[in-house]
Formats: C-alpha cells, structure tokens, sequence
C-alpha cells in the first residue's frame, strides 16, 4: 500500500475532525436547548462560574504535558513514562489543592453555595491527567478517526446522563454530572480500547526538556484562558448569579460549536508539524 503524502494526511485529518466536531457541536446544542427549559438560570449562572474556575485551574494541571508528547521527535516508553507519572503527580496536587481550598474559590468567585460543587468538579483534574497522556499518544500517531469516536461516544452517554439527573429535578448537579462524566468515560474508553497505561516512573533527563518546553506553552494557555472566562470569574460578584446565568445561557448554543470549529486546524496541524 502507498504511503499517504502529508497533504493527504492533513486533508483526511482535517475531513474527520471537522465531522465529529460538527456533530459534537449539534449534540451541544440540542443539549444545552433541553437544559435551558428545565434548569433556572441560578442553575446555568453558577455552572458558568464553576467552569469558569475549573478551566482556569485545568490548563495550570495540564502543564503542556501531552503537548510535549506529542512533539518530541523520539519519544520513547520512558519518555512517555515520565511525562505519565508528573502528569499524575500535577493532577493529583491540583485535585488535593482545590478540594480543601474549594470555600475560599467558592467566596472569591459567588458564594459559599459553589465549595460542594468544586468538591465534585475538582476530581476531573484526576482524569485529565490520564487523559492527556493518553491523548496525546493518539494524536501522536495521527489517529484522528478513534479520539473522534471516543470524544462523541462519550459525549452521547454523557448527555443522556445530565438530561434525566435535570429531568428528576437536580438542577445544578445535572450538568455538572456531564462535567465530570465526560472526562471519566473518556478516559476509561482510552485506556480500555486505545491506549496502554504507562508504566510509572521519572527519567531525570526527561524533566527538564518537558517543562521547558511545557512551561510556555501553559503560561500562554492560562493567559488565554483567564481573557476567555474573565466575565464568568467577575460577572458574579459585580452583579449577580442570575444575571450570568442569563448572559451566559444563550451564549452556550453556539459557543461549543464555533470555539471548536477554530481549533480543528490547531488538532490536526499541531502532531503532524
């Protein structure tokens, strides 16, 4: 069989993402059309907020590590092994970190209400630190199709989770079920049909080279990050929970799908360069 030229790897590449986007995009907002009519806009203003935190918090856990997987030329098992375990290591101090500081977030950013919340939400930054690694290894190898497919496989039970919690009245517990259930089963399809769990273990040498090359890049990302979700860290206090839940409720029809749409070239040009 010939070997596909880059062109033909970027385009294919391109094709793919751009469909399981879109149907990402169009579940997102189905989703977020049927939470609308049964959550409160206290509800939407106080997710809002907590996401606002969590993503934040999550691009400093990350620390450009499945980055780095992703672009060093020879990464071999013990460079994928390193970046595994401190990858692990930064997710479960970030987890220990805001789980006991959770009252403190909670009052920065609306009120006491939110340190339950961030409790539960804050176990995500543990999945995400399987789950970049075992990302990145995909994306390494330029399978587009399978993190597609798992991405919305996920996303499909994830949002039949959060619709019935919402049905039997939970409120803001029912989409913050589909933030921490998304990352869990994701992580789980990863590891059980795609990637293997590294064996743990730190190669002195590594560290260096991941963080050099890490450290930007998550200081760009968390500049990034805190300009995108300024408005859900302040909005709460200047005004109130309900008036970003009322901002911000309209905005989540479109915003899953137009944000992803302008990452699609940054996911297939990012590991083939």
């Amino acid at each position: 069989m010939p070997q596909q030229s880059k062109t033909d790897t970027f385009l294919k590449g391109v094709s793919i993402t751009t469909v399981f986007t879109i149907a990402t995009g169009v579940l997102g907002i189905v989703y977020f059309a049927v939470m609308s009519r049964l959550l409160t806009k206290a509800d939407f203003g106080y997710f809002a907020a907590l996401t606002g935190v969590m993503t934040v918090i999550s691009s400093i856990a990350d620390a450009g590590l499945g980055a780095a997987i992703i672009q060093k030329k020879d990464a071999d098992k013990s460079f994928i092994s390193t970046a595994f375990t401190m990858s692990f290591l930064l997710g479960l101090s970030c987890f220990l970190l805001v789980f006991f500081l959770a009252p403190v977030l909670a009052r920065m950013v609306a009120d006491d209400y939110l340190t339950i919340p961030i409790r539960v939400m804050s176990v995500t930054l543990l999945f995400n630190s399987f789950t970049s690694v075992a990302n990145a290894q995909l994306y390494r190898k330029l399978q587009f199709k399978r993190i597609g497919t798992i991405s919305f496989v996920s996303n499909i039970f994830n949002t039949a989770l959060s619709v019935a919690l919402a049905i039997k009245g939970l409120g803001l517990y029912a989409m913050i079920a589909y933030a921490t259930f998304g990352p869990f089963l994701t992580m789980i399809l990863l590891y059980t049909t795609s990637a293997k769990v590294p064996k743990p273990g730190i190669q002195k040498e590594y560290v260096k080279g991941i963080f050099s090359f890490g450290g930007w890049l998550t200081l760009s990302v968390i500049c990034n990050k805190i300009a995108t979700y300024i408005d859900r860290l302040v909005l709460p206090k200047m005004t109130s929970v309900e008036t970003l839940g009322a901002y911000t409720r309209p905005a989540s029809f479109t915003s899953n799908l137009t944000g992803a749409l302008t990452d699609i070239m940054d996911k297939v040009l990012f590991p083939m360069l």
